[in-house]
């Protein structure tokens, strides 16, 4: 049970954690811009680039998601043993 409290409590924490999302802010921030200039100069393959960033910007929206999810999932397990969340 306490590795479930653990799980759920850090989960927490990492969602709160004010450089973490500010850090992420920014890079998903920094990628769209990048998106939106285009490719730089000379790239070979432009969709290529594209798609990078993209996934770049799915990946950085997924963190939370996925700390959520963890979260989540503790908070079931916990319940699921009998102890209130």
């Amino acid at each position: 049970m306490s590795d479930a409290i653990h799980r759920r409590d850090e989960a927490d924490r990492l969602l709160n954690e004010p450089l973490l999302n500010k850090a992420l802010a920014d890079l998903e921030a920094r990628t769209i811009d990048e998106l939106l200039s285009g490719p730089p100069t000379g790239t070979e393959n432009a969709d290529q680039w594209r798609r990078e960033r993209i996934d770049t910007v799915n990946t950085v929206r997924a963190i939370p998601q996925a700390i959520r999810a963890a979260m989540y999932s503790a908070e079931a397990e916990m319940r699921t043993r009998g102890s209130v969340a």
